[in-house]
């Protein structure tokens, strides 16, 4: 509908009053803070813009409370990730997408952030329970691998502390290939001329523990045998004893350390209900953190601050008396915005249209003195859409689907608007669908039109309404350009292409069709006319006469650049024709499973159901994007700049709960 009208908010004022000024403009949330810092280089600017009285200006710093507050910060959210691990919570597919908000009351919120004690002592305990848990964990961990490696000697019955060599012997222990043990056998025996003992402790298809006890005088002729073999030594982690006995202690202290550590998490998820004071807290700091990163935008002298920001004209009011309150030596100015200044903008559209702003939300804002084309898009996006969908019980259930969703799923504002779009199309559908007869892949017993039964008719109907768009396109630049007083602009870059392109339809319409135009006879002289005057006016910028024809006759080659962005109007044909064909397959496939006895029906109703459901899905997918394609590529492609930069308050912003009364609470 319209782009808010902005206006520049100028602050200064004692130092003493920055944290107040800041905290208000939060509390208000309708002021954005802009970046003064280049000030430092020189205090004015060439129309005395915030010009200090002070030639030293420094940025505000506010760094070492920053610091201070990113470190809380990043203690409650490394304690609620703690408890998150160890009791996390099973989010809904919904919140999957929307996310998650917890739910306070008013007088929870308070008590959260203002009981610092009580957070202290949380924060106290999740750190305490997370070192506990950690340690042990440790010991799991190294238990668990000491009974790894001594299981497969278990059935060693030698006291570990006997395996040592005497005068005469040596005694080696360890691990060899075991794919090839007996060939290792044959070769110790032949390297030790019978004077080794090998004891084969336990053997898998990879491995072999053996206890080899061999002459001194044979030792280096068996050790290289065994290391061929890929023999490396065994270390065992206890000085005397029995492996066996080693083993069950283990396990018992194993048991032991996990029962604690079971103890430990039980601990932890007790806690699971304080998430919510440390969510709350974690807002707090967050939000308080914003302020201080804003504070980094303003200048200051030794005892003065410098601020400044845009709001919306309407909001100004409401601005200056809060901040009279905080000091009447607090000047406040507020202009409009000089030339050469980029505000933020900031759309206005009515309950109707504003959900259409996501189009632009994801493609570009229109700059400030742009025209906001919300309310065209809106108009044809429902239109294009309901043609992609073309089904009554479609378009039903996807507006229900988004009714119920809004009602009972919290989401962020690009979420609401999204699902409101859904609704909105999904009504446009539902009623396009009372025009095609189709409802689920079937017939209501009559047909107006439809992009099944009648493709050339609706294929006519898409292009003829991409004509209107483009048209709709066009008016709007050529509305632009007269606003902004260059009507002859108008005349020639828009006025004429119309006359030029309507001339030119006329033309085919008449020499294909029977259809009787009105003044149709003329529609010759105005399309060369027209293409005359193209020719002489879309070169006007050239100085050169010759370079000023060229780039005239040069012009007239976009024609079939608007032929062909007519032809992307085909897509609603495609879009349409595959949801009303994949709709019938589906109700032909249900269909052959109806007569089977017992499970048939059952079987027919799944099929449906979930055919119908994935139809729907793929359906409003495509319609979405291609759509959206319609709008960025064909229609903007004719008026629309883009470019604009949003409008970012300084606000509270609450990311991870929500107030809410006791009874919405509970509901």
């Amino acid at each position: 509908m319209a782009i808010a009208s902005m206006k520049k908010i100028e602050v200064i004022g004692h130092l003493d009053c920055k944290d107040a000024v800041l905290r208000t403009l939060q509390t208000l949330g309708v002021v954005e803070v802009e970046d003064i810092t280049h000030m430092i280089d020189g205090c004015e600017g060439e129309d005395g813009d915030l010009s200090l009285a002070s030639t030293q200006i420094f940025r505000a710093d506010d760094s070492n409370r920053l610091a201070a507050i990113e470190d809380k910060i990043s203690v409650v959210r490394s304690s609620l990730q703690f408890i998150e691990r160890l009791s996390p919570r099973k989010k809904s597919l919904m919140e999957q997408f929307t996310g998650y908000q917890v739910p306070l009351t008013q007088s929870q919120l308070d008590e959260y952030i203002s009981d610092t004690d009580a957070l202290n002592t949380l924060i106290a305990r999740v750190a305490e329970l997370e070192r506990q848990l950690g340690s042990l964990e440790g010991q799991e961990s190294d238990l668990a691998q000491a009974l790894e490696q001594m299981m497969p000697w278990a059935s060693l019955e030698i006291p570990v502390e006997s395996l040592c060599g005497t005068r005469h012997t040596t005694v080696l222990v360890g691990v060899a290939d075991g794919e090839h043990l007996h060939e290792l056998l044959d070769q110790v025996e032949e390297a030790c001329e019978g004077t080794a003992v090998v004891t084969v402790v336990s053997q898998s298809r990879q491995t072999a523990r053996l206890v080899v006890v061999v002459h001194r005088d044979h030792e280096d002729d068996v050790l290289s045998v065994l290391r061929s073999h890929g023999f490396s030594n065994q270390s065992f982690p206890f000085n005397r004893g029995l492996v066996s006995e080693f083993v069950e202690k283990t396990r018992d202290e194993l048991g032991r350390v996990r029962a604690q550590i079971d103890e430990v998490k039980r601990e932890v998820r007790a806690l699971d209900g304080e998430k919510s004071r440390l969510w709350a807290v974690l807002d707090a700091y967050e939000i308080e953190r914003d302020r201080f990163l804003v504070t980094e935008r303003l200048v200051r002298t030794k005892k003065v601050f410098a601020l400044l920001g845009w709001s919306k004209a309407d909001e100004c009011n409401k601005i200056e008396k809060a901040l009279a309150e905080i000091d009447d030596a607090l000047v406040v100015t507020i202009k409009d915005p000089a030339e050469g200044d980029d505000p933020p903008v900031v759309l206005v559209n009515n309950r109707l249209t504003r959900p259409f702003e996501v189009i632009l939300d994801l493609y570009s804002l229109p700059k400030a003195d742009e025209i906001d084309p919300t309310a065209a898009v809106s108009f044809f996006f429902a239109l294009f859409f309901a043609m992609a969908v073309a089904d009554f019980g479609y378009g039903v259930v996807l507006a229900l689907t988004s009714y119920v969703l809004l009602r009972k799923v919290r989401m962020s504002d690009l979420g609401r608007k999204t699902f409101e779009l859904l609704f909105i199309s999904g009504v446009a559908a539902a009623v396009f669908g009372l025009i095609t007869g189709g409802f689920f892949g079937a017939s209501l017993g009559y047909s107006l039109i439809s992009p099944t039964e009648d493709p050339i008719a609706f294929i006519a109907l898409s292009l003829g309404l991409g004509i209107v768009h483009l048209y709709a396109g066009m008016i709007i630049e050529f509305y632009d350009n007269v606003r902004r007083g260059q009507v002859m602009a108008g005349l020639f870059d828009q006025g004429l292409w119309l006359l030029l392109l309507t001339s030119l339809i006329v033309l085919g319409l008449q020499s294909q069709t029977s259809i009787n135009i009105p003044l149709g006879e003329y529609a010759g002289w105005v399309a060369a006319a027209s293409a005359v005057g193209l020719v002489l006016t879309q070169g006007r910028h050239q100085s050169n006469l010759l370079l000023r024809l060229g780039s005239g006759l040069a012009s007239l080659y976009d024609i079939s650049g608007y032929f062909s962005d007519v032809l992307s109007y085909t897509r609603l044909l495609g879009l349409g024709m595959a949801s009303g064909v994949i709709a019938t397959v589906i109700n032909l496939v249900a269909s052959m499973f109806w007569s089977t006895p017992v499970i048939g029906p059952v079987v027919t109703i799944v099929i449906m159901v979930f055919g119908h459901v994935f139809n729907l899905f793929i359906g409003v997918i495509g319609g979405y994007v291609h759509v959206s394609r319609l709008q960025y590529i064909e229609f903007f492609g004719k008026f629309f700049e883009g470019g604009g930069r949003a409008f970012s308050p300084l606000k509270a912003k609450s990311r991870y709960v929500y107030v809410t009364d006791t009874q919405q609470q509970g509901g």
